[in-house]
């Protein structure tokens, strides 16, 4: 079982890395382009806005991370984890975002499903650690 775990674990890790060094380089790009004009219909927030979230907040994905690969505030991660679950659901299937067609649909579910299994991992703990 403990082997499982550490799969669940380094998913949701690899996961929110790439995710976090995603949201960092599209803040850094947006900020340091010409244009401010960002905008998404799965997140509330538009142009300076969102682009300083996106900054702040791929930075505390990526502290959050490194402090759990350490083995230490492993809760912090998880809290991560749940948060971007939420905010991708509440993007997806809540919000003001609409899918062009069911592949986009079906795109929509898969991203749920893998951020939903990876704060699945986030939250797991193996043995006495």
């Amino acid at each position: 079982m403990a082997i499982v775990i550490r799969v669940f674990r380094f998913y949701s890790y690899l996961v929110h890395l790439l995710l976090a060094l995603f949201m960092l380089g599209v803040s850094l790009v947006s900020t340091l382009g010409p244009s401010h004009a960002l905008q998404t219909s799965l997140l509330p927030w538009s142009g300076d806005t969102l682009c300083g979230l996106l900054f702040v907040s791929s930075l505390c994905g990526l502290a959050s991370l490194a402090l759990a690969v350490m083995g230490k505030l492993r809760f912090v991660f998880a809290l991560w984890a749940t948060a971007v679950l939420a905010m991708v659901f509440r993007g997806f299937f809540l919000g003001a975002h609409t899918f062009a067609d069911r592949a986009g649909f079906m795109d929509g579910i898969y991203i749920t499903v893998a951020l939903l299994v990876a704060a699945i991992g986030a939250w797991l703990r193996s043995g006495g650690k």
